[in-house]
């Protein structure tokens, strides 16, 4: 939907913002009417939904936060997923865990 440059959504997987919201490019309006029409569209669509988990890729590892409130049901609604009910376990695990954290890597010269 072009509301959210590339980079500032590498910044926050870095942990490096605080909140997601805070680089969205439209306002918290917008952001909630698109959340409310996806979710009514996945309700149609029969689509289940699945609560992932956002970890920061630092060493740090902490949640990572998408509203300036942080209200529980908020942050509950950006971190659900919608995958469909026909999805093998396999197939629905890789789409679960596309928001883990890469693995850290160290290198020593």
């Amino acid at each position: 939907m072009g509301w959210l440059q590339p980079v500032h959504r590498d910044y926050w997987h870095q942990g490096r913002i605080p909140y997601l919201e805070q680089v969205v490019q439209v306002g918290l309006g917008k952001i909630s009417t698109a959340m409310q029409a996806l979710l009514l569209w996945a309700q149609e669509q029969g689509l289940q939904p699945s609560e992932t988990g956002y970890t920061a890729w630092n060493r740090g590892r902490k949640t990572l936060q998408f509203s300036a409130s942080g209200e529980p049901s908020i942050e509950l609604a950006y971190r659900t997923h919608w995958v469909s009910p026909a999805l093998s376990a396999t197939k629905r695990a890789r789409v679960q865990d596309q928001a883990r954290p890469p693995d850290l890597v160290v290198v020593s010269p």
